[in-house]
């Protein structure tokens, strides 16, 4: 395997899970899913005995960033790692899978908690530079304006 491919297994499956997990083109889905997982939530509030669920299960995957980093870690490394994948070694092909998957994931929660610092960042810098609202200038009509009213005045700023 060369580099390049590496570079391409990691980036298609972070980019896969992060469009799965965050992307709005599947925002629909994630919702469908979870008012199943509500529904079933007020059932069991209600105490009606549910066990394992499929739409739980489902709604997790495609919300957890490490969960779906894994299935797409996987399913990438299927097409990407295809000549160490063979029917002929079972289990070295289950390896490189499995191996493909818990890269992905690692690296699918990395890239995760670097955008969520810095979206905390850039927050924080928005919300502490803010620039106060400039006085208003309330004018009176009948009086005339004066010379110390309009010298020396940055334009779009109006002082009194």
């Amino acid at each position: 395997m060369t580099f390049i491919n590496f570079l391409l297994f990691c980036f298609a499956s972070v980019g896969m899970t992060f469009i799965l997990v965050d992307g709005s083109i599947f925002f629909s889905l994630r919702e469908f899913f979870r008012s199943r997982v509500v529904k079933i939530e007020l059932k069991r509030e209600r105490g009606k005995e549910i066990g394992w669920n499929i739409w739980e299960f489902i709604y997790t995957l495609i919300t957890c960033h490490q969960c779906c980093g894994f299935w797409c870690g996987v399913f990438c490394a299927l097409f990407l790692f295809e000549p160490y994948v063979s029917k002929d070694a079972p289990i070295r092909s289950l390896f490189y899978l499995f191996a493909g998957g818990c890269t992905a994931s690692i690296l699918s929660i990395l890239f995760f908690r670097v955008f969520d610092i810095c979206h905390a960042v850039a927050g924080y810098y928005h919300t502490n530079t803010i620039v106060p609202e400039q006085e208003q200038i309330q004018h009176n009509y009948d009086e005339p304006i004066t010379e110390s009213q309009t010298v020396d005045k940055p334009m779009g700023v109006n002082r009194i």
